[in-house]
């Protein structure tokens, strides 16, 4: 039965039932049937006719309190088969929303948590017939499938309906601030992508990984050609497979899903000039096993040229997410200019900084073209000051994570080398007295004495290059700047490994900053005291 049937027969079953807009009527296997598997969503909105639509929380480490903050992500894969469209880039990512408590560390933004559904979609239709007083009978099992056929303006219309039912309906639980609100659209590609990776559910390894970790197989978490043996022939109902590490579901698979901007070719890791059709992200049920990866997107005709109509195939679906405009409020504005005129001004205590020169020499300047080319350069310093600083904030978050690794071998060679050489030490007897000779596993404790005395020699390079390496990071985050900077970004790394699930690893952290403060105040460690610091 195609789509249109389905909601004709919908709508001709309409009774007189009288809806407040705000309720929810629907079981709650219409709108969060992941529930069912103890993953609540972290946001239920109401739809017209009693529906709802559910959403999760992305998590985006940033520092809130600066308006001009944002993660630098790199996205994309190293395979270069499709390196024109899905080579490695960098991108940039921040959220609207802030929670007080967390205001230096994070920001965030919302995703539905499945792809919107017949259901959804037929009471989005038909808001003004239930606000009138009708409300559509409860949905059938097949109104769970993602609602497909769509065309990017269908999904633009979409979130503009969705959005103002609610400031309409229920404006109060629209996330927002005292004189703003958020709205409902399609994601960007950094945001689903970002999303179907895992963001920072998963560790730094596991985000770069083709595909976000999985138990089992890519089967369990999509449906796609071949799944499970089966060929499905249309999408199915959302939420019928495993959850990614962010509790989104089908982002690989089933209905392959709209994207906000026009699609744009990989120049060598940046985005080319060109403005193309429209992008899908995440494949369909009609993809391979081969496309079911983070990094797959592909480019469609905005206008399908048999028809010269806007294009929606029947594999095209949506995933709102719910984002919020960005300088439009007085005050963010003016939090904006002060933080980007920050970025020119900052410099050591009675210095001064060229950009303050060039400044002085641009407000000096009458000339129209020579000032233009005056500021231009002025936007040139700014540019190159932000990608020296995310430079120098990478190398201390690489000092800090490798600095905590080092300490875990150095606490390990420790341990181990004196237990083993102990150990080698009574083969060593046994081995070596004649009187052990004619002893049936006389060959078995030589060879491990072997191994033993083999491995040992290899153990201790690896505790002496380990010190060295734990000075040399213990000496690189001496530096007063060095460690300001460390002490800065600190909060959101731990934040990090928190979301990520890599809980032994805090300790180690923050031990690790502990060591960094106690070399700076003794430099000239010797090596039985930088094992005593390695160790405690």
């Amino acid at each position: 039965m195609n789509r249109s049937l389905i909601y004709s027969v919908l709508l001709s079953l309409c009774i007189s039932l009288p809806a407040t807009a705000q309720s929810i009527e629907w079981q709650e296997v219409f709108y969060d049937p992941g529930a069912a598997q103890n993953t609540v969503a972290d946001l239920i909105l109401p739809l017209p006719c009693g529906g709802a639509m559910s959403f999760q929380r992305i998590e985006v480490p940033v520092d809130a309190t600066d308006p001009l903050d944002d993660r630098k992500l790199r996205l994309g894969r190293s395979d270069l088969t499709n390196g024109y469209s899905e080579y490695l880039r960098f991108a940039y990512l921040r959220g609207p929303f802030v929670t007080p408590e967390t205001a230096d560390t994070m920001t965030h933004f919302y995703m539905a948590r499945y792809e919107l559904t017949g259901a959804q979609l037929t009471a989005l239709e038909n808001a003004q017939v239930c606000d009138a007083g009708e409300s559509i009978v409860a949905p059938l099992p097949l109104d769970r499938l993602s609602a497909t056929s769509l065309s990017w303006f269908d999904a633009v219309a979409l979130g503009q309906t969705y959005t103002e039912w609610l400031i309409a309906n229920a404006p109060d639980q629209i996330p927002g601030g005292q004189d703003w609100r958020g709205f409902l659209r399609l994601p960007t590609e950094v945001e689903w992508e970002f999303s179907a990776r895992g963001g920072t559910a998963v560790s730094p390894t596991d985000f770069t990984a083709p595909q976000f970790p999985m138990t089992g197989r890519v089967d369990d978490y999509a449906r796609f050609q071949g799944a499970g043996g089966a060929s499905p022939s249309r999408a199915g109902p959302t939420g019928s497979v495993a959850p990614n590490p962010l509790g989104l579901f089908d982002m690989y698979g089933n209905a392959e899903e709209l994207i906000l901007e026009p699609f744009r070719l990989n120049a060598l890791g940046r985005a080319h000039g060109q403005l193309g059709g429209l992008v899908t992200r995440g494949g369909s049920y009609l993809s391979q096993r081969g496309d079911m990866y983070s990094a797959h997107r592909k480019e469609w005709q905005m206008y399908a040229r048999s028809t010269g109509l806007a294009q929606a195939q029947p594999t095209f679906g949506i995933r709102f997410v719910i984002a919020a405009d960005v300088s439009t409020s007085d005050s963010f504005l003016r939090d904006f200019q002060s933080s980007w005129r920050e970025r020119f001004d900052i410099g050591p205590s009675g210095t001064v900084l060229p950009t303050d020169l060039l400044r002085g020499l641009i407000d000096d300047e009458i000339d129209p073209a020579r000032r233009a080319s005056l500021e231009a350069l002025e936007l040139e310093f700014g540019i190159n000051e932000r990608l020296t600083e995310e430079a120098l904030d990478a190398a201390v978050r690489a000092a800090l994570f490798s600095g905590s690794m080092t300490k875990l071998t150095i606490t390990d060679d420790i341990a181990w080398l004196p237990r083993n050489q102990n150990y080698a030490d009574a083969l060593g007897e046994y081995v070596n007295d004649p009187l052990n000779f004619d002893q049936p596993d006389y060959e078995l404790y030589r060879q491990n004495y072997e191994d033993t005395v083999a491995v040992i020699p290899v153990r201790q390079a690896r505790l002496d290059a380990g010190l060295s390496a734990y000075h040399s990071q213990l000496d690189l985050l001496n530096d007063p700047d060095q460690f300001a900077r460390m002490s800065a970004i600190l909060p959101s790394f731990l934040d990090e490994l928190q979301m990520a699930g890599q809980f032994d690893l805090i300790p180690v952290v923050s031990a690790f900053v502990e060591d960094v403060k106690d070399f700076s105040e003794r430099p000239d460690m010797t090596t039985n005291d930088l094992i005593d610091l390695a160790t405690n």
